[in-house]
């Protein structure tokens, strides 16, 4: 039987990018008699979880769910304890879950001799910092994902570094050192290592990108008696503004571009919902703009098959990757209207495959014709939202957890 350590933080019934991906590729891994023992830390009440999910973890998955101590507090030597690790080590609110996952890390390593190699994905980093420390302790090989940047993430690069990055930089450097291979979600992503580490020259580096599972039969939803939806779902945080998009629908109202048509958007997920209020009843949308809440995953997929087109809202930025839920998306073959850079790596990709519609994010005249251009098109029937599935059939979650079984089988 061949296993190898998981270490990821999150693991359903938690909903989100970290514990789907995992799920995912655990689920195809069991069923070609590979098996992952998942080391992740306990759930915390404040997260968002969808119970669906625990049907569809394999069975015969081994998974260790660790203690932790979440020091985030209003007040006290919690709060000082939690803003000095934050600062050194830059990987999110559970830098404290480092101990425990490398107690419990050795403790699987111990009492399962069947144990290949280590794998660790990330963000959170602190999961690469307990493989390392694995590791060191007994000399197994380690694997290491790339989700997203850590130190020279490009929401948080700096002209001049202080203490704290210095010490954080330090340690993904020697985290790198020790890796036996690097995997990555995209090849953007792969060429930003290169530029920024010496120590990623020195190995092995493939591309693995995020799946999506494809939906059979496409929805005619989404348009009917003249009624038009789209439909936001996500997370809006740091440069992750939608109102902008709020502003160019409200412009359009004015010019009576609505008078004969039931457009609705709806955004569920989570987001400053008091402030969005705010904005839209400034903006005098509240009738064509609903505000859902979060929502499970079959809903989401329902929510989608709904709609007319998805959204997707990016940064002002050239991201190297691309969000997860744009998988979501395209999973169930309807084009994403992506508010973002038009030659980022998210507009670029949807725009090559003919996957969706850009609204240029740095140049809203622009992207106000864009939109205007296009509520046209959908009106007057020339407008095709929907994706082939031989189109899309390459980012299936089957494949891709193929070519993540192509490179492990190399440890194995």
């Amino acid at each position: 039987m061949s296993e190898f350590l998981f270490i990821v933080n999150a693991f359903p019934p938690i909903n989100n990018q970290n514990s789907l991906r995992a799920l995912e590729l655990s689920k195809r891994l069991v069923q070609n008699k590979i098996y992952p023992i998942i080391l992740t830390r306990r759930i915390e009440r404040r997260e968002p979880k969808d119970y669906n999910l625990i049907d569809k973890v394999p069975k015969k998955l081994k998974i260790f769910r660790t203690p932790i101590i979440e020091l985030k507090r209003k007040y006290g030597i919690k709060t000082l304890i939690f803003k000095i690790t934050q600062k050194i080590f830059y990987i999110y609110t559970f830098i404290h879950w480092v101990p425990f996952g490398y107690l419990n890390g050795k403790y699987i390593l111990k009492n399962n001799t069947n144990i290949k190699f280590i794998f660790a994905t990330g963000p959170p980093y602190y999961s690469h910092i307990i493989g390392y420390l694995l590791k060191r302790k007994y000399n197994i090989p380690l694997i290491l994902e790339y989700r997203d940047p850590w130190n020279f993430n490009p929401y948080n690069i700096k002209s001049k570094r202080n203490l704290y990055e210095k010490v954080s930089l330090g340690i993904e450097k020697c985290v790198l050192n020790s890796a036996d291979m690097i995997l990555s979600i995209s090849e953007p992503l792969k060429q930003f290592l290169f530029e920024h580490y010496i120590e990623v020259s020195k190995k092995p580096i493939y591309v693995i990108a995020n799946g999506l599972d494809l939906k059979e039969k496409i929805s005619d939803e989404g348009i009917k008696d003249n009624k038009i939806i789209f439909t936001f779902i996500g997370k809006l945080y740091g440069q992750r503004n939608i109102t902008p998009l709020l502003k160019i629908i409200s412009e359009l109202k004015k010019k009576g571009y609505f008078e004969n048509l039931d457009f609705l958007l709806k955004i569920f997920g989570t987001y400053p919902k008091e402030l969005l209020e705010k904005i839209i009843n400034d903006l005098n949308i509240q009738n064509m703009v609903y505000l859902g809440d979060f929502i499970n995953r079959d809903r989401i997929f329902e929510e989608i098959d709904k709609s007319y087109l998805t959204i997707h809202i990016g940064e002002n930025l050239n991201y190297p990757t691309i969000g997860f839920k744009v998988w979501d998306y395209l999973g169930r073959r309807k084009k994403v209207l992506y508010l973002g850079q038009e030659n980022s790596f998210t507009g670029q990709f949807l725009k090559n495959n003919d996957f969706g519609v850009i609204i240029p994010i740095n140049n809203l005249t622009k992207g106000k014709n864009v939109f205007e251009n296009l509520m046209s098109d959908i009106i007057n029937n020339k407008f095709n939202n929907k994706i082939s599935k031989e189109k899309i059939a390459i980012f299936s979650w089957d494949n891709i957890a193929f070519q993540f079984m192509n490179q492990i089988r190399k440890f194995l």
